[in-house]
C-alpha cells in the first residue's frame, strides 16, 4: 500500500546534502545554464524553468531520464539550487523569485502486517 509521508526541513535539507555530494554534476549543469541565460540579458529567471530545461536536453541528447532522479522530490531541486546559486554567486542575488520552502510529501510502500501492528 502507497502512503503519503510529509518530509520535514531538516529531512529535506539531508537529503539534498546528499543528492548534491552524489550528483554535483546536476548543480555544475544548471549553473552553466543560468549563466547562459543572465549573459542573454535576463534579470530575472525561473529556476524550475532551468530544471525542465536540463530534463528535456538531457534527454534529447543521450534518450535517458537523467534528470528525474531525484524524484519524488525532484521539484526541491529548483528551489534549492537557486538559492544555492544566488548565496554563492552575488552576480546572481536577485534573478530568482523565491518563496518560502513548502512542504515535500513522498510516498512509500508500507506493507498490510506492518499497518495493522
Amino acid at each position: 500500500m502507497k502512503i503519503k509521508h510529509r518530509m520535514t526541513q531538516a529531512e529535506v535539507d539531508h537529503w539534498f546534502a546528499e543528492f548534491h555530494a552524489d550528483h554535483p554534476d546536476y548543480y555544475k549543469a544548471f549553473v552553466k545554464l543560468a549563466n547562459e541565460i543572465k549573459f542573454e540579458g535576463h534579470r530575472r529567471y525561473g529556476a524550475q524553468t532551468i530544471m525542465e530545461r536540463l530534463r528535456w536536453e538531457s534527454r534529447v541528447r543521450d534518450g535517458s531520464e537523467n534528470y528525474k532522479l531525484a524524484n519524488p522530490i525532484k521539484n526541491r531541486l529548483a528551489a534549492r539550487f537557486s538559492r544555492k546559486l544566488m548565496s554563492e554567486d552575488p552576480r546572481f542575488r536577485g534573478f530568482f523569485r523565491v518563496t518560502n520552502l513548502k512542504t515535500t510529501y513522498v510516498q512509500t510502500e508500507q506493507a498490510g502486517a506492518e499497518m495493522m501492528g
